[in-house]
């Protein structure tokens, strides 16, 4: 699913994919900036936190940028689109 978000007056586009590690309960996303890093972040279930798990030289305000727009996100459109954790293969 494309994204785009702003950060210090400039648009990025990014490129979501929403993961779920269902034994575990857990919701994944990865993120890869177009032209850019790509990065894993966990979304809490508790208090709805961001966690990076791996990724790569992203600002902390482009990743709050990224976490913000995905929160906005319509959450039907995010659920069309998640994959099993196990099937996809996050290099990093």
């Amino acid at each position: 699913m494309l994204l785009n978000t702003s950060c210090a007056g400039i648009v990025y586009s990014f490129e979501c994919i929403p993961l779920s590690d269902e034994p575990n309960e857990k919701l994944f996303f990865f993120v890869q900036i177009i032209g850019g890093d790509s990065m894993l972040l966990e979304k809490g279930r508790h208090r709805g936190m961001w966690t990076k798990v791996k990724g790569g030289n992203i600002s902390k305000e482009m990743q709050e940028a990224i976490c913000l727009t995905i929160d906005n996100t319509n959450a039907i459109e995010l659920w069309k689109n998640i994959m099993p954790l196990n099937e996809f293969d996050v290099k990093g």
